[in-house]
């Protein structure tokens, strides 16, 4: 995705990235992803991600069946 359109968007849903330059590039564009977030993407199951953002009062753990 476009770190233009990342930029823009006020909440994110972040799921499992294990590629550390992935990981850099999350954290670089995406406003509420702190350091300890990231530290959890490489950790998460494949249908489990992380929200944060304007559009959820507090991080969020989400899962997609």
């Amino acid at each position: 995705m476009s770190k233009y359109v990342l930029s823009q968007a006020d909440t994110q849903t972040m799921f499992r990235k294990m590629n550390s330059a992935d990981l850099v590039e999350i954290e670089s564009y995406v406003e509420f992803a702190g350091r300890d977030m990231i530290k959890l993407l490489p950790l998460l199951q494949t249908d489990v991600g992380i929200s944060s953002g304007l559009g959820v009062s507090f991080l969020m753990v989400v899962e997609i069946k």
